[in-house]
């Protein structure tokens, strides 16, 4: 049981992590739309993630120490063969992956940098993670300056 209390197979839960799809395509297309569902649906996956760490830690399939296992390429690389550390590690991924392209939306907004520039960051964010943080961080966002904010307006 990956998550204590649910009756849902790891098959199943895996399935609740195409949610960030919809989300991924809002922060591409339709910013203002996108950025609060990529809210809502990453606050669901950070549950979900913990919720699936947690059945992680009672699993039986892993009797030596989860921490331990984590210090060593060894160790993480045997942690990574368990069925019970793969949809952990992937919910983390959709998670993570979501927020930091959220944040990369909510950032080019302020600086004022053209939607249509952010596809390829936001695109190599949702498949390939830090690459897309590291391209919109050289090459995009050094050429804009953040935009003052309005007198009397909160900054997101």
């Amino acid at each position: 049981m990956p998550v204590p209390g649910l009756s849902w197979s790891d098959a199943e839960l895996f399935q609740l992590t195409n949610a960030v799809l919809p989300a991924w395509v809002g922060l591409m297309l339709f910013p203002r739309l996108g950025v609060p569902l990529a809210t809502a649906v990453a606050c669901l996956m950070s549950a979900l993630y913990i919720a699936t760490v947690i059945g992680t830690f009672s699993s039986p399939e892993l009797e030596e120490n989860l921490f331990a296992l984590m210090t060593s390429y060894e160790g993480v690389v045997k942690l990574l063969h368990t069925r019970a550390a793969v949809l952990p590690a992937w919910v983390h991924y959709a998670a993570f992956d979501l927020w930091v392209g959220r944040w990369e939306v909510l950032d080019a907004r302020s600086r004022g940098i053209p939607q249509v520039l952010m596809a390829v960051p936001l695109l190599l964010t949702m498949f390939l993670g830090p690459s897309g943080l590291l391209l919109y961080l050289a090459l995009l966002r050094p050429l804009f300056r953040r935009k003052p904010a309005a007198a009397g307006t909160k900054e997101d």
